[in-house]
């Protein structure tokens, strides 16, 4: 994914990002929209994707997404 820095839209399902690969995508600065459908993600990943600070969309459905996060 470092090879689109200029991406604005990603959708991911059912893949094996983690939440370890959010640091990843957290570097994206560009994305504006993120469905991620990924049951490694958890409060920890979704933590990281505060600094997405162009993103309008966020979709965590099928994640362990609580509340807290």
């Amino acid at each position: 994914l470092k090879a689109f820095p200029a991406l604005r839209d990603l959708r991911l399902f059912d893949s094996r990002v983690t939440d370890e690969g959010t640091r990843s995508l957290a570097e994206m600065t560009r994305l504006r929209r993120l469905d991620l459908r990924c049951k490694g993600i958890s409060d920890e990943g979704a933590s990281r994707l505060a600094a997405l600070r162009q993103l309008r969309v966020l979709d965590l459905d099928d994640t362990k997404v609580t509340d807290i996060a």
